[in-house]
């Protein structure tokens, strides 16, 4: 049902944002990116953040030390 998707596109979009430490925008957009595949997502993620953030369309991480 659509409710069970809606919670379902939540959960990854949670998960998302707690695993990579982005923002809800962020979230969503590299997950559609993705086609809500998280799983995907991760692993290109966090073989090349940078190359993620540009392939995703995000804004570059700023280290702000």
């Amino acid at each position: 049902s659509s409710d069970q998707i809606e919670e379902r596109q939540k959960s990854i979009i949670e998960e998302a944002i707690e695993l990579l430490g982005i923002g809800e925008d962020d979230a969503v957009t590299a997950l559609k990116h993705f086609n809500w595949n998280p799983e995907k997502l991760n692993e290109y993620w966090f073989d090349n953040e940078a190359k993620a953030r540009k392939t995703c369309g995000l804004e570059p991480f700023k280290n702000f030390v």
